[in-house]
């Protein structure tokens, strides 16, 4: 409940009402705080940093708030210097439903790249393993481009999963999934799964695929004798290349 006739973000609207005259005028974060102490002292510097912050239309920090279209009020131009938000010549406004279509095509385009690596770590563990059973293993070269491959792939799956986080706490989840799929439908040219849930999902299905290689990996070694690892009691086998 607000302590005076409006909330916050009203009452900085009323202190640019008197500061902003021209399309050119600027204020400061401290201008504005000195305004408060002196019309509403019961408004803290801090609340009205993090109002300025809700009204910036291109600060990030300010879906922390969770923007409305009426607080596209401001833009932030460095240095604690704003200036009025100018619809025809701005960026779009930083919002909620913005950040979550982006996380949605980041998560496309990071799960395309995991198709790619797995069929790339599928055909390397499948040479591995049948270099294994032909020859002595003495070049461990291929062996640590696997992992170092399934390392680097376990680590993108985690960043990945940031994404999902913000998407599963978002209020424009399933609502920004559909729009994002009739347009990725058409430019992918298959049909993705039909609710949000299923789509996030894929980021689990992947994590199992990598650590599967991983599993696999560990069980050839645990039932490969210990001197055809070191490299001896294996010959060559004819005709293999």
């Amino acid at each position: 409940m607000s302590i005076y006739h409006l909330p916050v973000w009203g009452l900085l609207k009323e202190f640019a009402d008197g500061v902003l005259k021209e399309p050119s005028d600027r204020f400061s974060k401290q201008q504005a705080i000195q305004w408060f102490q002196e019309v509403y002292p019961n408004i803290r510097p801090g609340t009205v940093d993090a109002n300025l912050s809700l009204m910036s239309t291109n600060r990030a920090g300010r879906l922390h708030h969770n923007p409305k279209p009426h607080h596209n009020v401001f833009y932030f131009l460095g240095n604690g210097i704003f200036r009025r938000y100018e619809l025809e010549n701005d960026p779009q406004p930083i919002m909620p439903e913005k950040r979550t279509l982006e996380s949605y095509s980041q998560l496309l385009s990071d799960y395309l790249t995991f198709e790619r690596e797995l069929e790339t770590l599928e055909r390397l563990q499948y040479q591995w393993e049948n270099a294994l059973e032909h020859e002595k293993f003495d070049d461990n070269e291929l062996f640590d481009k696997i992992g170092s491959l399934v390392d680097d792939m376990l680590d993108k799956i985690e960043e990945s999963t940031n994404h999902c986080t913000y998407i599963y706490n978002s209020p424009h989840e399933e609502q920004c999934y559909s729009l994002f799929k009739v347009n990725s439908d058409e430019i992918i040219g298959y049909e993705l799964p039909e609710t949000s849930e299923e789509f996030l999902n894929y980021s689990i299905d992947y994590y199992g695929r990598a650590t599967d290689i991983v599993r696999r990996r560990c069980n050839v070694i645990m039932n490969t004798p210990i001197s055809t690892l070191l490299g001896f009691d294996v010959e060559h086998t004819p005709g293999y290349q």
